[in-house]
């Protein structure tokens, strides 16, 4: 089978979804499998991987087309959001190729709401630049608006849907839906701190709420404890956190850090990790710390009931609450290694790729014999 993957690269700066396309890229690769990964608008001659790639560059419609012509695959897997999805189904559809979309968070079950929706957060706007901030809010969702609404008309279209969690499932004009969790490797490459720490891993941009971790690190300045952010700048009103001068002295920004080991490493070095991104996908890296064994603290999101169903971590919901919650897997030991245990034992059988990538593998071939039918 070939298949013909769509989406950003990872080792572009980018996360989440894009590690998990990396991660089948891979996978369907070893198990056979001829893939070419069709990377939106590369930002690198060369990529170290172990599969074939494509760059598709703008205008991305003519681009993607002859991508199509050119690599001739079986089937399609999608996961750029809704991004072009309605010309993008039209032609799949027009060259007979079946198309299974990923849904990579919330937005994308969505009619009317623009994929990575730009939030404007008035309580968290210094008073200066509220305006300013609402007003770059309101015309960046405005320009997408009507896009957002004819892209949805491609999911008549799309041949399979994947979900990564209960949530979203069955909200989309898609007869075939799938339930896959995200797969995430345990291995790691051994990281050292000179102290104790906590990690926050995202990219930096307002629905991922970075500030929040910054101000955690505020309430513990003074105490044996750091607070590490790894992540690419994708706005730049966060670029403060490469002024020193700016951050609490117990706050340290990595930047972006290379590979999933390396990441890996860090986790497993830290305490805990903190999540404070608004709800989108499952967020592979809860899946990264349940695997290397570590508990974690999420402000907002707490997919299918797992933290708190499984004692694995807390859900906060305020800052008050996750400065508590904070300070209890700081100061307790025993409670940090039963709840990293109790989330060892759950990802484990959860989150392995080659499970989750074979059932992937099963909805790919199922939609290219179905089309093959036609």
């Amino acid at each position: 089978m070939k298949v013909l993957i769509v989406n950003k690269h990872f080792e572009d700066g980018f996360g989440g979804s894009e590690i998990q396309c990396d991660i089948v890229a891979s996978y369907l690769t070893k198990f056979g499998h001829n893939v070419v990964y069709g990377i939106v608008n590369p930002r690198k001659e060369s990529y170290n991987v172990d599969y074939g790639w494509v760059p598709i560059r703008k205008p991305f419609r003519v681009h993607f087309g002859r991508v199509l012509k050119n690599v001739n695959p079986n089937v399609v897997y999608w996961r750029y959001n809704k991004y072009h999805l309605l010309p993008v189904a039209l032609l799949t559809r027009n060259y007979g190729v079946p198309l299974v979309f990923h849904v990579s968070a919330i937005s994308d079950t969505e009619h009317w709401l623009a994929s990575g929706a730009r939030i404007f957060n008035f309580k968290d706007s210094k008073k200066g630049g509220r305006f300013l901030d609402f007003a770059k809010a309101l015309l960046w969702n405005v320009r997408r608006f009507p896009g957002t609404v004819l892209n949805y008309y491609g999911f008549y279209l799309v041949d399979a849907v994947i979900c990564e969690k209960d949530d979203d499932m069955n909200k989309l004009p898609v007869k075939t839906q799938v339930k896959i969790y995200d797969s995430a490797t345990s291995n790691y490459k051994p990281f050292k701190w000179d102290k104790p720490f906590i990690v926050w891993v995202a990219s930096l941009k307002p629905i991922k709420n970075p500030e929040k971790f910054v101000a955690l690190a505020e309430h513990f300045q003074g105490r044996n404890v750091d607070f590490l952010m790894i992540g690419t700048i994708q706005d730049p009103r966060y670029n403060y956190v490469l002024d020193k001068t700016r951050l609490p002295s117990n706050f340290h920004y990595l930047g972006v850090v290379p590979t999933n080991e390396e990441v890996n490493g860090i986790i497993n070095s830290s305490l805990f990790l903190v999540h404070t991104c608004n709800p989108e996908g499952f967020s592979g890296v809860f899946i990264q710390a349940w695997l290397q064994g570590k508990p974690t603290i999420s402000l907002y999101f707490n997919p299918e009931g797992i933290i708190t169903k499984n004692k694995i971590g807390f859900v906060s919901g305020t800052m008050g609450k996750m400065v508590e919650d904070a300070e209890k897997l700081i100061t307790d030991q025993i409670l940090r290694d039963s709840m990293g245990k109790r989330a060892g034992e759950f990802a484990i059988p959860r989150f392995s790729p080659e499970d989750n990538i074979k059932k992937l593998e099963n909805v790919l071939l199922t939609a290219v014999e179905r089309r093959q039918r036609i």
